[in-house]
């Protein structure tokens, strides 16, 4: 592993493990998301992680699409 690759894996350990207030303004204020919004991201992780067991060649060919729009419904609503 280079140290440059070992420098950038460091800085985003460092990043995921820091509390978020810490790295937000003291004068910012988090808005509440409805749990509705998670559900494209859940349905996503879950067939990622499922698709490939249950019809493989099916997933190879639409993973983009699915990926896509999955985003899509979020960006939109943000």
């Amino acid at each position: 592993m280079t140290a440059s690759l070992r420098r950038m894996l460091m800085g985003a350990a460092s990043l995921a493990l820091a509390p978020a207030c810490a790295l937000a303004d003291e004068t910012a204020h988090a808005v509440a998301v409805h749990v509705g919004w998670v559900t494209p991201f859940i349905a996503l992780l879950l067939a990622i992680a499922l698709m490939p067991f249950i019809n493989r060649h099916w997933w190879e060919r639409n993973y983009p699409y699915v990926a896509f729009g999955l985003g899509a419904i979020v960006a939109a609503y943000y």
